[in-house]
């Protein structure tokens, strides 16, 4: 993550652009490996666990936790806790749970990726100041669409962004302004952060800026890096291309993989934002910003290496996780977040129109969440052949087909009324004279509505 500087001492460039979470681990290597690596000597064993060790009491920042990370690490080296290991990945993965496990610190990783090695040392002897990801982590970076999975307007004019990860502005940032750009008319954002592991910096301050209007930049971060000494400011932007999406309710999904760069956005908008709720569950406690570090043998060690200065009052969250506002499993917090927004916003609102629109999508969520409860002898009535569609009972619900159309299963709003499953645009009411049913009626969202006798 690319965090502006104040000063840096060393004129060699960081190693990255100062990494909350270093992204798509497993998609860095080739997909296919022809040739398992070759099995480790004890030499080269303890040559990778001393370098470890050694790294780990140069960079990372907390004197007690590396001291102890270090000397549990060297004391299982020489009781030879290490010996019965000949596979570079098996050795990668017992030390990080070793070392995770003396830290609590969930950035703290060792990794067996000879090709990732190879990229990070190129990129570290690189020129470019900017150089903060891989060749493989770039190129996965444009077949994930930077981390933009899903932008789509849910019932009811709520905007849902689903975020699996933030990438750097520099490759990015056009895609998190379309994407910004196509919310804007929103009248309330879910932006789910429920797979999202991290990412950089400057992606979350970019993405903060879109909701809080700035006439100047604003620190929320300043850290110092143990790498090289260098000071780094975070920073959110007072210009964002395109509108902005401020004073409607933001909704922010977790779950306990939410982590790193993604917590840090969730603080940051807690911090910053004014009518913002987390849904969902606590989240990971990753809040070590990292960098990695390229070893010898094809190793790559993540490794928090810097020093938080200056949070201001905002939360911090390593090893506790952020709560969430609402607290439900992860699963139900779109469904959730989006009824809230939808009520929210129904108490805000004057205007009739929008009132209507809103108690539909309403109406709509529950009778899918919560169908009203119909008596079997009212279902058994509206069954029957009505010019141009069919309704039949199935089980303990109705099925409604247009002519040779697929059937849809009918939710319950009332009695009479009820949603059609897979459409948010339709609803069905039957019209009844004196308990005798005449017929049903199509009512659409836009107004339209259209009636078929029953026969």
């Amino acid at each position: 993550m690319k965090h502006p500087h104040v000063h840096r001492p060393s004129a060699r460039p960081p190693r990255s652009a100062l990494t909350l979470l270093v992204l798509l681990l497993s998609t860095c290597a080739p997909a296919v490996r022809a040739d398992p690596p070759p099995e480790l000597t004890a030499e080269q064993r303890t040559a990778v666990l001393e370098r470890v060790c050694s790294e780990i009491s140069r960079v990372y920042p907390f004197p007690e936790v590396r001291d102890a990370t270090r000397d549990g690490l060297l004391a299982k080296l020489r009781a030879g806790g290490f010996d019965d290991v000949r596979s570079p990945k098996i050795l990668a993965a017992r030390v990080t749970e070793d070392m995770e496990a003396l830290s609590r610190d969930k950035h703290l990783d060792l990794y067996f990726d000879p090709l990732w090695a190879a990229e990070i040392a190129e990129r570290d002897e690189s020129d470019d100041a900017h150089a903060g990801m891989t060749p493989s982590q770039l190129e996965s970076g444009r077949w994930e669409n930077f981390g933009f999975k899903q932008i789509r307007v849910l019932d009811g004019r709520v905007g849902y962004l689903d975020l699996r990860a933030f990438y750097p502005t520099r490759h990015a940032g056009p895609t998190a302004a379309a994407a910004m750009e196509f919310l804007s008319g929103s009248s309330a954002i879910i932006v789910d952060l429920r797979r999202n592991g991290g990412g950089w910096d400057d992606m979350v301050t970019l993405l903060v800026a879109y909701f809080i209007d700035l006439e100047e930049p604003k620190t929320v971060g300043v850290l110092r890096s143990t790498l090289d000494g260098s000071y780094f400011v975070s920073e959110v932007p007072a210009f964002v291309r395109g509108p902005r999406l401020t004073g409607i309710p933001v909704y922010i999904l977790t779950s306990s993989s939410t982590a790193s760069a993604a917590e840090a956005f969730a603080s940051i908008m807690r911090h910053l934002g004014g009518d913002v709720l987390l849904v969902g569950e606590t989240t990971a406690g990753a809040e070590n910003p990292v960098e990695t570090i390229a070893l010898d043998g094809g190793f790559v060690l993540k490794i928090p290496c810097y020093q938080k200065l200056d949070f201001g009052t905002r939360q911090g969250w390593e090893g506790t996780g952020l709560e969430a506002d609402i607290k439900v499993d992860a699963e139900d917090a779109l469904d959730t977040a989006h009824l809230h927004a939808l009520r929210a916003l129904e108490t805000r609102l004057t205007d009739e129109v929008a009132r209507d629109k809103l108690r539909w999508a309403i109406d709509g969520h529950l009778a899918l969440r919560e169908p009203h409860r119909v008596p079997r002898s009212i279902l058994q009535s509206l069954s029957g052949t009505y010019r141009g569609a069919g309704i039949t009972l199935d089980g303990g619900s109705l099925l409604l087909q247009f002519d040779d159309r697929k059937p849809a299963r009918l939710l319950a709003i009332s009695d009479t009324t009820f949603a059609v499953e897979g459409r948010d645009d339709l609803r069905i009411r039957f019209i009844t004279d004196d308990g005798r049913v005449e017929g049903l009626e199509r009512i659409y969202s836009d107004g339209y509505q259209a009636m078929h006798p029953r026969e």
